[in-house]
């Protein structure tokens, strides 16, 4: 048995397409994980009360409440809680930044999907 089976991942990104790419290759991943979704940072902050994520897959650039926004109270609230940062905008600088407001990692995009897997394993152990 998977040690991620019954974990639940939010996943909160402004564009449709790719929470259903994430939302796939997790759901296919054979590892037994839930899967919520947030379409803006503010809708995460409400699912993070209602839903209680075991890891957060967060983009960086949303409407209504930034991903940088959005990590800062979420950090606050759940100083323990996994928040990997994903973004197309793949710098050293931005890496730099989004660790240092407190993300537990930073994912790339695009990504392949067993790349995907194996990150949310990693940071499910």
């Amino acid at each position: 048995m998977s040690p991620a089976r019954g974990k639940l991942i939010l996943i909160v990104d402004d564009d449709s397409f790719i929470r259903r790419q994430v939302h796939d290759a997790l759901v296919d991943s054979g590892d037994g994980l839930r899967v919520a979704e947030a379409s803006d940072g503010q809708t995460a902050l409400a699912a993070l009360t209602t839903e209680r994520p075991d890891l957060v897959l967060l983009d960086l650039y949303m409407p209504n409440k930034s991903g940088l926004e959005a990590l800062a109270e979420m950090r606050a609230r759940v100083p323990d809680l996994k928040i990997v940062v994903m973004s197309s905008l793949d710098s050293d600088g931005i890496k730099r930044q989004v660790l240092a407001a407190g993300a537990t990692d930073f994912l790339a995009k695009p990504f392949h999907p067993l790349e995907l897997q194996d990150a949310v394993r990693r940071y499910l152990e």
